[in-house]
């Protein structure tokens, strides 16, 4: 394929590869896996295809994808449409955002096509109102409503009526959205949903509020008039949460909130617990290197120190050892048998510390 077709194909196996999670290396393992289906096509490349496909039809290229799809029910599977999706996206200036509309609104189109679907419509710069519409549709599926979100060209009001009309995947799209364009707006919506837990809220609606409570703070967690909201109300409201949820992906969502905005006695606490899984600790320490650097470098006491080496433990950081040996030199903190191991650890070990979150 030419540079065009190619990032077509690129947006199209992005839409499947978001949806389902899968790598890029297994999409020869899933073509071959609806190996009957395609019989037509056996021993071609997705290029090959998509050249045939190119020159069909509209009105049966349309009809072919509809049935494929129907008889790949796995979404793993649909990865083998590419060539088809591609060829048919080129097509959207046969359609009018109406027609593109109520093919999306149709019961026998899956996921696949109306992904390929709202990209045409998007591409058409149609008005947005249409698409927002199918929201409210009961027949559209989570999965159309989430990409529409995640796809759509939406105001900072839309998208803010989204998020408060919404409890479910879709409220974590629009404040994933929202983050991006004003962070400020993304913490003033979390805000109240996090510190009023009187209320009854869905364990979605509460991840986009870690989102968007921990996106503003992490660029504003020093700022003397957060400080003190972030450590007596926001934080406890979090730990409460991750307390007495049995979920586990919403336990593994409030400890990275709590990484990107902590303290250093919650930093402890993390580093500390038996609880809370290695890959977490390592987000935690990752985000708080110049927390731990900060420390180091205020005379810390012996339990402060001890919890650092803990963190270089699971994960060495050079930058750490340097600052270590630093501290000892100017006599900050007492050199011990402990600390010396784990600086010839760092240094076997470790990797240079990247400060890209601004902590």
């Amino acid at each position: 394929m030419n540079r065009k077709r190619n990032l077509i194909l690129t947006g199209i196996l992005l839409i499947v590869l978001i949806t389902v999670c899968l790598p890029h290396s297994l999409y020869a393992d899933i073509y071959q896996s609806a190996r009957k289906l395609f019989s037509p096509y056996e021993g071609m490349t997705e290029d090959e295809i998509y050249e045939i496909k190119k020159n069909t039809d509209t009105k049966t290229l349309l009809a072919e994808i509809i049935e494929l799809e129907y008889k790949l029910p796995n979404n793993d599977d649909k990865i083998a449409l590419l060539p088809h999706l591609v060829a048919f996206t080129e097509r959207a200036d046969e359609f009018t955002p109406v027609e593109l509309i109520d093919l999306i609104k149709e019961e026998r189109t899956g996921f696949a096509l109306e992904s390929a679907l709202i990209e045409m419509y998007i591409s058409k710069k149609a008005d947005s109102a249409a698409l927002l519409e199918l929201l409210s549709d009961e027949n559209t599926t989570d999965s159309t409503k989430e990409y529409i979100i995640s796809k759509g060209n939406y105001s900072l009001e839309e998208l803010t009526k989204i998020f408060n009309s919404y409890d479910n995947t879709v409220a974590i799209i629009a404040m994933k959205r929202i983050t991006a364009l004003d962070k400020e707006l993304a913490y003033s919506l979390s805000f109240p949903i996090l510190t009023n837990q009187s209320k009854v809220t869905t364990d979605e609606k509460y991840i986009a509020s870690f989102l968007g409570i921990a996106s503003f703070l992490e660029k504003n967690r020093n700022d003397a008039k957060f400080i003190e909201t972030t450590n007596t109300k926001i934080i406890p409201a979090i730990k409460k949460i991750y307390n007495t949820t049995d979920n586990q992906s919403l336990k593994d969502q409030a400890i990275y909130a709590i990484a990107r905005i902590c303290d250093f006695e919650t930093f402890s606490s993390i580093i500390n617990s038996d609880d809370i899984d290695v890959e977490l600790k390592l987000s935690t320490i990752e985000r708080n290197i110049n927390l731990m650097l900060k420390k180091i470098n205020s005379s810390p006491s012996n339990e402060e120190i001890s919890v650092i080496l803990d963190a270089m433990k699971i994960y060495p950081i050079t930058d750490i050892a340097d600052a270590l040996e630093k501290a000892i030199e100017s006599d900050k903190i007492t050199k011990s048998d402990d600390i010396v191991k784990t600086i010839e650890y760092i240094r076997q070990s470790g990797i240079k510390g990247v400060n890209k979150y601004g902590k």
